[in-house]
């Protein structure tokens, strides 16, 4: 009795060690992304005003989400922060694809995609456009440049308030010109 007594308490401690802690840390770790997940929503339905039409929006950015390079988290900080300057939800969403996959292109990542986003709210909320705001999302986004020269024959902020160039279409210019690029596919760093 006291063989099987001993054995049954290493089985119990073992089972403590090996099942009852993991299992303890997974349901703490889902706690806390439920919470993040719900802060997450509770700031869309703050910019939407109706919890139906943030619950919508957050289906569209998972989707956008799964891209190469982006995260949940980014993504709906992103759309947030540019729905508060005025973008509509589906501009704020075509901007954020652009701006991921384009990230992604030049093999960055989140921090990169944050940095071009916040350079994106930035320079869209300003009449023109402001160097450090384009430095912003230059930086992260190299290929923004050559889109601005084909666009308008310069990528200096200083040349383009010259020319009458407003903050608005030069937005345009970089979302437009970045949904162009041809989708990248996940590779290892994606996933």
């Amino acid at each position: 009795l006291k063989s099987v007594g001993d054995k049954m308490k290493d089985f119990g401690s073992t089972m403590s060690t090996y099942v009852s802690l993991p299992l303890a840390a997974l349901a703490g770790a889902s706690i806390k992304a439920f919470g993040d997940i719900q802060s997450l929503k509770n700031g869309l339905t703050a910019i939407t005003g109706s919890a139906q039409e943030a619950n919508e929006q957050f289906v569209r950015l998972k989707e956008l989400a799964k891209l190469p390079g982006l995260g949940l988290k980014e993504v709906t900080k992103g759309s947030i922060s540019l729905q508060v300057i005025g973008f509509t939800a589906e501009k704020a969403e075509k901007s954020i694809k652009a701006f991921g996959n384009a990230v992604a292109t030049v093999g960055g990542g989140r921090d990169q995609f944050e940095r071009a986003t916040y350079g994106l709210a930035q320079l869209a909320n300003t009449d023109f456009p402001l160097g450090e705001d384009l430095n912003i999302i230059k930086d992260a986004i190299p290929q923004v440049t050559p889109l601005l020269k084909e666009a308008f024959g310069s990528a200096r902020s200083d040349e383009l308030a010259k020319m009458g160039v407003s903050s608005g279409q030069v937005v345009d210019a970089i979302v437009n010109g970045l949904s162009k690029l041809p989708p990248v596919t996940g590779g290892i760093n994606a996933a």
